[in-house]
């Protein structure tokens, strides 16, 4: 008896061991197209296109709206889906930690990712773009009110301690790519999204950064902050403390700022409430008094539908016409 448990133990590490080698060798098998902008942002991170000097940081409505390749100053397009200022200050500071020169920054996140960081787990720790430093500094110093920031803004409650505690060991293990927080996507995957994820690599870096999500010739649907019948804007603590954090370290590298505003479709944009227009244009004056010397574009306003390949996103003809005028902006 003795001997079968032990022999049944040993059979579970070794599967153990084998299903964590697999997790690890094998994203691009597995993870969807995120795992592509993550691995651009990790080698620009890592100083291997050290020509560039001005970057954009920012959700996907940034980087499906801004093409480098029609901006007439050199820079990359950093932006990666779903991802919060949270996402945006560890991949700043860790540009700045490895001694990468910055010039210019464009900060662009949509306000409903003010409200939430909703891919925390899935994108940012499951492809290891933070590091175990970067979840201690989230859930101890930016994540005051202990909110469950990843959830959706109306579903957030505060954690107690032992809360907080447990979530940053579920963090730590999905960083040590424990095997059963990645069931879902190697089950979902069925290891056939290789192909996919190189292709979407392929035309990432062609694009230095730039990428199309919506291709619908016009869109009318209503985005996340239209239909979500938010009467206020109310951004979520831990990641207005890390769009402060950003842009300090901005200020104290004497790194120019644009922040600027992806529009919203039309039809969305009349559906927003007054209200939360109102608290949100409330939010940004008291960040353009702080941070008097920074360039900020930040009203919500509207393309005409047509410009719109989904609900939230600029299609092929919406990015040229909003790169455009960031061209103009940058040359003021």
């Amino acid at each position: 008896m003795k001997k079968f448990i032990l022999n049944t133990l040993l059979l579970l590490f070794i599967t153990y061991v084998i299903a964590t080698l697999i997790v690890i060798i094998f994203p691009s098998k597995y993870m969807d197209p995120t795992y592509s902008a993550v691995k651009f942002i990790k080698a620009v991170k890592a100083g291997k296109e050290n020509s560039y000097k001005n970057f954009i940081i920012g959700d996907s409505r940034a980087e499906a709206g801004i093409k480098p390749n029609l901006i007439d100053t050199k820079l990359l397009n950093l932006s990666l889906g779903g991802s919060s200022s949270i996402e945006g200050y560890f991949i700043l500071k860790e540009m700045l930690d490895k001694n990468i020169k910055i010039d210019t920054l464009i900060v662009s996140y949509g306000a409903t990712h003010f409200l939430s960081s909703e891919h925390f787990f899935s994108h940012s720790l499951k492809l290891s773009l933070l590091k175990f430093k970067n979840v201690n500094e989230v859930f101890n110093d930016l994540n005051e009110d202990k909110l469950t920031f990843w959830k959706p803004r109306k579903e957030q409650r505060q954690m107690s301690n032992l809360e907080n505690t447990l979530t940053i060991l579920k963090s730590y293990l999905i960083l040590l790519k424990w095997p059963l927080y990645y069931q879902t996507e190697i089950t979902n995957s069925k290891f056939l999204r290789g192909n996919k994820n190189n292709l979407f690599y392929e035309d990432v870096v062609k694009n230095k950064g730039y990428h199309l999500y919506g291709k619908e010739k016009s869109s009318s649907d209503l985005n996340e902050e239209a239909k979500g019948n938010l009467n206020k804007f109310t951004p979520n603590l831990a990641i207005s403390n890390a769009l402060i954090k950003l842009l300090d370290l901005a200020k104290n590298n004497n790194i120019k700022v644009f922040y600027i505003n992806v529009p919203f479709n039309e039809t969305s944009y009349k559906n927003v409430s007054l209200d939360f227009k109102s608290s949100y244009n409330k939010y940004f004056a008291t960040l353009k008094s702080k941070y008097p010397n920074f360039i900020f574009n930040s009203d919500l306003s509207y393309y005409k539908d047509g410009y719109f390949g989904d609900k939230s996103h600029l299609n092929d003809r919406g990015a040229s016409k909003f790169s455009l005028i960031v061209n103009q902006k940058l040359k003021q």
